[in-house]
């Protein structure tokens, strides 16, 4: 009996040739898969199938271990993996005498220390295409129970990408259950890939292909674990996105329900804002008026926050009667105070561009303090609500005595208007437009006197 020590010394020398070996490997080549790290082609059976980077089990279906070779330590299992053994416990296996590593399939992905031995092997696009595509069904099942062993490593990976694209074309009926399922199990795994750019691609073309069946709603049940990490990350949101677009209502039913739990804390977030903004396209029915009556009843909070005032503008914007009402209701009397603010004064501009009420609201409580418009015009962002109340009422015959009003108000804070920029550009637009009208007045009087004169003439 060879000691342990022999093993680890030189592992290969273990194994001897014999047909079987060739006819695993002939198996393995066919399916399109070969390892470019093996010596060359002339290479013993042996030294090819023990490269680092392939396992066999006894249907002489391929597979990964991702396993380091170190001439002093013999095979090491490579660090920050998860890994089982419950599909490598076979008595017959001439492989299973090995090295343990040998026994071991990948499960995990827990950093970027598996890239460099994923990276080593390469696989024949155009026999693995050849394949799925043909009639062969004992081989077609064969490479697509093998790929779904690997699905996660597929998915993440930007040059083995196209393979996970095939697969996935590839599956119908009990394919993609059995591929589906995979995922369920693993559903960890599954979220963190959405947190990559390559696997968000991925995640994008399952969706795509499952959106008209039942799996759609495995899917969407696994990204709502984990909801509030998706809608906040610049790269994962896009899955959910993608939800939104491809998948029906009932589809994505659960994932707006985890949008109406977590409306605030989503609508004060950097990215989560925009992540619910998108959802607001394109949720409906129950859901959308208790989503939209949330923002509206928070929106005196959501008004002065960084992100959050993005998210009341958005709302604002729909001209939904009901929902616009709700949010005048609740800023009504705080017109004043959120026009000094920075990102509250575009709240409310938007009042008053959206709605009439909107606009008679703010304009009279700036009318309700004679001195409130020449405070507001010197203001770094008050002027701009002044400017919005003029341009807005003097384009409005039934509000023109407001306009004249606002004017009269600020007409003896002329000087004092002239020494900010903000009172300034206030002033420029009160003397275009009185510049505009005496102009026209001075106009009308001239085509009258050359009509008179030409008519006495």
């Amino acid at each position: 009996m060879e000691s342990s020590a022999s093993i680890r010394q030189n592992p290969v020398e273990v194994f001897h040739d014999d047909p079987y070996e060739n006819s695993v490997t002939k198996s393995f080549q066919n399916l399109g898969l070969r390892d470019h790290s093996a010596a060359n082609s002339s290479s013993s059976v042996r030294t090819q199938w023990l490269s680092p980077n392939s396992v066999c089990d006894r249907q002489s279906i391929w597979g990964y271990c991702f396993f380091t070779h170190d001439e002093g330590d013999g095979f090491e299992t490579s660090r920050g993996f998860g890994w089982d053994t419950r599909n490598q416990t076979h008595e017959h296996d001439r492989f299973a005498a090995g090295p343990l590593a040998l026994g071991y399939r990948f499960t995990g992905i827990e950093d970027d220390s598996w890239s460099g031995e994923w990276s080593g092997y390469e696989f024949d696009a155009s026999r693995i295409r050849t394949i799925l595509r043909g009639e062969q069904c004992e081989l077609k099942e064969t490479l697509i129970c093998s790929l779904q062993r690997f699905v996660f490593a597929l998915m993440t990976d930007e040059k083995k990408f196209f393979v996970f694209k095939m697969l996935v074309d590839a599956c119908n009926g009990s394919h993609l259950d059995s591929l589906v399922h995979s995922i369920s199990l693993e559903s960890e795994l599954f979220v963190e890939a959405a947190f990559r750019e390559q696997g968000v691609k991925s995640i994008g073309k399952l969706i795509n292909k499952v959106k008209k069946s039942r799996h759609a709603f495995i899917l969407t049940q696994i990204l709502s674990t984990r909801f509030f990490d998706l809608m906040t990350d610049n790269t994962a949101r896009k899955v959910i996105q993608q939800c939104f677009m491809l998948l029906g209502h009932e589809q994505n039913e659960i994932l707006y329900e985890r949008t109406i739990v977590l409306c605030r804390e989503l609508a004060t977030h950097k990215i989560g804002c925009r992540s619910l903004n998108e959802c607001i396209d394109t949720i409906a029915g129950r859901q959308r008026s208790i989503l939209l009556n949330d923002i509206a009843d928070a929106s005196e909070d959501l008004s002065i926050d960084p992100y959050g005032n993005y998210v009341v503008q958005k709302v604002l914007d729909l001209k939904n009667s009901d929902v616009t009402s709700r949010i005048l209701c609740v800023l009504r009397g705080k017109h004043i105070v959120l026009a000094r603010n920075k990102v509250g004064s575009n709240v409310v501009e938007k009042c008053m561009m959206c709605s009439e009420v909107g606009l008679l609201d703010v304009v009279n409580e700036l009318l309700s303090d004679p001195k409130t418009p020449f405070q507001l015009a010197q203001d770094h962002f008050g002027n701009y609500v002044i400017q919005k109340a003029l341009l807005r009422t003097k384009e409005s015959d039934d509000l023109r005595e407001m306009y004249k009003s606002m004017v009269k108000l600020l007409k003896p804070y002329k000087k004092e208007l002239e020494r900010t920029a903000g009172g300034r550009n206030v002033m420029n637009l009160i003397v275009r437009d009185e510049g505009s009208r005496s102009t026209v007045c001075r106009n009308t009087v001239e085509n009258r006197d050359f009509f008179a004169c030409k008519k006495r003439l």
